[in-house]
């Protein structure tokens, strides 16, 4: 059994408040640079290729951030992600105009490789800073920290898309994340690698399915898989909805639509680990409650494609954001149940699948919606998405033991 560490409350709270800052200003930079590429090029492929670019990053940064920690340490992880996204920032900013869609794509790669490095690698850890018990807590203050920088992005990016200059944006950014970078690492413990991380770092050269994973993981992962794929629909969606909603401010709509799913998030942040031990109590399973939320998530999503007016775009984006954290916070508290041998590796390679699955899906949405109109394309990827997950569900209820036992 691992000696549990735990971490002061204070610098807990540093850590999350660097997130916080870097998660707010890529929230603004992913729609910021969505509506640019469209306006650059005329065509919402070139939304879907830019935000997948992104994926592909956190796919790249979340495969590297179990190696990366126990190489340089927590802290040090943490400094050198936000730093090299502000070098990022500024090789774009020197760049001259004819090069801006060559340096949105390399700022677009690389914020993503930042922010996969770092997010794997706090939500790795996390039965480690806090113990078990507490897991469910961390992850939804995590989904507190996100969900207010979403809010927080969208509102700013809203209120001031009209007058933001790409250079003063781009300035702005690298001094941000600088400052991320510095308050989040001085903070940051140097954690220990006891022997089961040690087990699992050999175990991890022969990959997490030599070493045996429960029917239970492969199931929540292939939920979570299907739930990446059909997200692509509203990363790519809510963009070119924005920029028909009004084309004098194309980013407004996109901005709000965020600010009200980071909402809905951050509520569920703040209720979801009561939730969760109601649910313990009664003996309803996190896997349960994972895939009903997938389902519910999806219909939220698929109803903000099918209305008109502006509050009801706001309401169903809100009760989207509720029902995300919750499968987010699910999904994750049930990989950090498992043995500390396979929890590590396990959560790194979910990451890397999840994130390749929504760069599928992103470019799927983007080539669909050159065809057929936002309706339609969502009736098409969210009512699959529903339907293999009810699939999934049925294998789960029926046939899987879905006892998730607690790391000790």
């Amino acid at each position: 059994m691992t000696k549990t560490r735990l971490v002061a409350p204070a610098a807990l709270n540093t850590i999350l408040a660097g997130r916080f800052m870097s998660a707010s200003l890529s929230t603004i930079t992913s729609i910021f640079i969505s509506v640019e590429a469209m306006a650059l090029s005329g065509s919402p492929a070139a939304v879907g290729i830019f935000v997948a670019l992104r994926m592909v990053g956190s796919a790249a940064g979340g495969a590297l951030s179990a190696r990366s920690r126990r190489r340089i340490g927590l802290s040090k992880l943490f400094f050198a992600a936000d730093f090299v996204a502000a070098l990022a920032m500024l090789f774009c900013f020197a760049l001259p105009a004819a090069w801006s869609l060559t340096g949105l794509a390399v700022v677009t790669f690389i914020l993503g490789a930042s922010f996969g490095l770092s997010q794997i690698s706090l939500l790795s850890t996390a039965p480690d800073l806090v113990g078990a018990q507490g897991r469910h807590r961390l992850n939804g203050q995590i989904q507190i920290v996100q969900s207010a920088a979403t809010i927080g992005g969208g509102v700013i990016l809203g209120m001031t898309s009209a007058i933001l200059q790409m250079e003063t944006f781009l300035l702005f950014g690298a001094l941000i994340f600088v400052t991320s970078s510095l308050l989040t690492s001085a903070r940051a413990p140097q954690l220990k690698i006891g022997a089961p991380q040690v087990q699992a770092a050999a175990t991890s050269r022969c990959g997490i399915f030599k070493v045996g994973l429960p029917a239970v993981f492969i199931c929540v992962i292939v939920a979570r898989l299907v739930e990446a794929f059909g997200s692509g629909m509203h990363n790519v969606g809510f963009p070119v909805l924005s920029t028909s909603f009004d084309p004098s401010n194309q980013a407004q709509l996109a901005g709000w639509l965020f600010g009200a799913w980071g909402l809905g998030k951050m509520i569920a942040g703040l209720t979801i680990a009561r939730s969760l031990a109601w649910a313990r109590i009664t003996d309803i399973h996190l896997p349960q409650i994972f895939v009903v939320m997938v389902v519910l998530t999806f219909a939220m999503f698929w109803m903000v494609f099918s209305v008109t007016a502006l509050l009801a775009y706001l309401i169903f984006a809100f009760l989207a954001g509720l029902f995300d954290a919750a499968t987010e916070v699910c999904y994750y508290s049930t990989l950090q149940g498992a043995e500390p041998v396979l929890r590590d590796r396990m959560i790194s390679f979910g990451y890397m699948a999840e994130r390749l699955a929504l760069f599928s899906g992103i470019l799927l949405a983007g080539l669909i919606l050159e065809v057929v109109s936002l309706t339609i394309a969502a009736s098409i990827l969210y009512g699959a998405a529903i339907l293999i997950t009810v699939l999934v569900a049925f294998v789960l209820w029926r046939y899987v033991n879905l006892t998730i036992p607690d790391v000790p």
